[in-house]
């Protein structure tokens, strides 16, 4: 088994963060801009990527404690996620913000994809930092029609 574990500051309070973390918009805000995430344990939340949704990745959420933690578990769009667990847990930090250590736990080997996958979470992370510190809303994944120049 191989994992990813990742930490960063960011400048906004955890219920914000949750927030983010929790909602279509929060997702689009700093991850995908295609995206439904429902507001409930149980529920599955859905990440699209490329033109109309050409890939997509669905969660189920399996906990969200407000302002403390979120987590997701893998449902198989992508063979190697399948039953991979994501688990963002939040906390106030000493210097102001959040503490977001974020975990991708599960993964069968540290071969194939998950390379890939640990940069890209750690892009993300800083996206989100970055977006939560000028106050802007830029998904880091924009869909675009390739076939248009897109």
């Amino acid at each position: 088994m191989a994992d990813v574990h990742l930490e960063t500051t960011v400048p906004a309070a955890p219920d914000r963060v949750f927030e983010l973390l929790t909602t279509s918009d929060g997702i689009q805000s700093f991850w995908t801009d295609q995206a439904k995430v429902p507001s409930e344990v149980g529920s599955v939340a859905e990440f699209g990527f490329g033109p109309e949704w050409a890939m997509r990745l669905n969660m189920r959420v399996e906990k969200m404690e407000p302002g403390k933690q979120v987590s997701w578990r893998c449902l198989g769009e992508f063979p190697e996620w399948a039953d991979t667990e994501i688990v963002w847990d939040l906390a106030p930090s000493d210097e102001g913000g959040t503490t977001v250590r974020f975990h991708h736990t599960g993964w069968e080997s540290a071969e194939g994809s998950l390379p890939s996958a640990s940069f890209t979470w750690a892009m993300i992370l800083a996206q989100l930092a970055k977006n939560l510190g000028s106050g802007e809303s830029q998904p880091m994944m924009v869909s675009t029609d390739m076939s248009h120049g897109g």
